[in-house]
């Protein structure tokens, strides 16, 4: 369904109307890819096929058949976040405008088309044919290695479509992406049979607010950073900059960017966490040594030192807050501190003994005040 103004166009799998009815059709499970213009592409993933809608003259018109490998997921390339560095153009001129031999097909003749994979494929909306294996999008590079070109793993992304002239034929595509942390910007060009011709990245400088970061990230729980670890790729990137608890573009999280095994990329995790577990560990043994003298119970101890090495610098916190306030006496059968709020000595196991601790069961509420005495000698 398109409304435009005050005229409403419904459409469907069969044809375009401006009343609903049964005859046009109904779509199982519909993507809009994108719109040109009056067109519209729609992918429908329960038949599946491609739909071409030409709202200006109601006509509507099937692409053919798409093999369930081909398309996983269609991602419409005008669904993606604001691309600003991330916009590449191709095209090349020279000294007279005429000889151009290579341009961006801005009329809408080809549209770009991704799936979740990260492949990109072209439809021609003059024929309604599919190019399968056009190119794809090309992996950005992190500090540390080759990050996921998936759409979702993506903070943005960008494709142009080249095409020769005079012939409006397809020539081939430059395809820009945008790393998930917005550090680099990779861009990729394919020919007309969708091999690679080149790919470059953009340097990623050294800042110094890098270093602010990774200090920032230390004093973070320990146990959420190493989460961060395994659900680095579970959120989408643009997401990502709104996580409250987990840290999916940390340092820790990076480490899934190198081409190495899972276990390594999880020893390079640890390395970069060893500041921030050594801070937690600090402030365990900073809860043991007041928990202790406090005159907690062991498990009470084992307890809150453990939250603090998993948890870190909000576990110590809320240990404080919560830290019983009591006053310490010296048993008489130790000699050791022991709190005046327990029967017993947490050291010696003993009971109170002092008989002065325990009260009468009379007391003086007033005195009688002394009688005066006249003492007269005799004359």
């Amino acid at each position: 369904m398109r409304c435009s103004d005050a005229n409403t166009v419904y459409a469907g799998s069969e044809a375009i109307a401006d009343t609903p009815t049964e005859s046009l059709g109904r779509f199982v499970s519909p993507v809009v890819c994108c719109v040109v213009q009056d067109e519209a592409v729609v992918f429908d993933q329960g038949d599946p096929r491609l739909y071409i809608l030409d709202f200006g003259r109601r006509r509507l018109r099937r692409g053919r058949a798409v093999m369930p490998d081909t398309f996983r997921h269609v991602v419409s390339v005008t669904s993606m976040p604001d691309l600003g560095d991330c916009s590449v153009h191709g095209h090349y001129g020279s000294a007279r405008d005429e000889d151009v031999l290579y341009e961006s097909a801005s009329n809408g003749v080809f549209v770009p088309l991704f799936d979740e994979s990260g492949a990109i494929v072209v439809l021609d909306l003059r024929t309604g044919d599919l190019i399968v294996g056009a190119g794809h999008l090309p992996a950005p590079r992190s500090p540390f290695g080759r990050a996921s070109p998936r759409p979702r793993d993506l903070f943005a992304c960008d494709t142009e479509i080249l095409v020769k002239r005079p012939e409006n034929e397809y020539a081939g595509l430059i395809a820009g992406t945008l790393s998930r942390q917005g550090e680099s910007v990779t861009v990729a060009v394919f020919d007309s049979d969708g091999r690679l011709i080149r790919d470059n990245s953009s340097a990623i400088p050294v800042r110094p607010w890098l270093t602010t970061k990774y200090v920032t990230e230390s004093l973070h729980p320990p146990v959420l950073a190493l989460a961060s670890f395994f659900t680095a790729y579970s959120f989408d990137a643009g997401a990502t900059h709104r996580a409250l608890f987990l840290m999916p573009n940390s340092f820790v999280a990076q480490q899934r960017d190198r081409e190495a095994s899972l276990f390594f990329q999880l020893l390079w995790a640890l390395v970069f966490m060893l500041p921030g577990i050594l801070f937690a560990g600090y402030l365990s043994w900073r809860v043991k040594v007041d928990a202790r003298a406090i005159g907690a119970s062991a498990w009470a101890r084992r307890a809150w030192m453990m939250g603090t090495l998993l948890f870190g610098l909000p576990a110590y916190i809320t240990y404080r807050l919560l830290r019983p306030k009591c006053v310490l006496m010296v048993c008489r059968d130790c000699g050791r501190g022991r709190r005046v709020d327990r029967d017993v000595c947490r050291h010696c196991g003993r009971g109170w003994e002092s008989p002065e601790l325990e009260p009468p069961a009379w007391r003086v509420l007033s005195a009688p005040k002394p009688e005066r005495t006249v003492s007269t000698q005799a004359q």
